[in-house]
């Protein structure tokens, strides 16, 4: 019986696979390694150069229910608080805006639109999205 069930835990390592390019296998939903703990920027990717960014951009995901939630992102100085939601079977990240003067309005003049999820671990989140013909990639991780 121990040789049955060490068998099937090796198939299934093998031969599961995750739903994110760069990203590794985990019995957590989507939502459940999002939410928690506050996300740290490490680095950006732009026009194939590295930058730090460290200390600059942090985000928090909160109250994740069938694929929506919140979020609340600080880029340097600046509060964003608004709504996210988990598209194209959760690969990718849809930020929306929520500010006193309207329900809810797409962030479209800002880097936060909608994001392709490329990795996500406990630890570890790399988000891409394309502006203006150039991909941009973000990584986040937790303290």
């Amino acid at each position: 019986m121990k040789r049955y069930f060490l068998f099937l835990i090796i198939i299934f390592t093998l031969f599961s696979c995750s739903k994110y390019e760069d990203g590794v296998f985990s019995l957590k939903t989507t939502e459940n390694r999002l939410e928690g703990d506050i996300w740290y920027s490490d680095m950006i990717l732009y026009k194939n150069k590295e930058y730090d960014i460290k200390n600059k951009y942090d985000i928090k995901f909160l109250n994740f229910k069938k694929a929506e939630g919140f979020f609340q992102l600080n880029v340097d100085t600046t509060l964003y608080v608004g709504e996210v939601r988990l598209e194209e079977n959760k690969t990718r990240l849809v930020f929306f805006e929520i500010n006193e003067y309207s329900n809810l309005d797409t962030i479209t003049n800002t880097v936060f639109n909608s994001w392709r999820i490329n990795k996500l671990s406990n630890n570890e989140l790399k988000i891409e999205t394309n502006i203006e013909n150039i991909d941009v990639e973000i990584k986040f991780y937790r303290k």
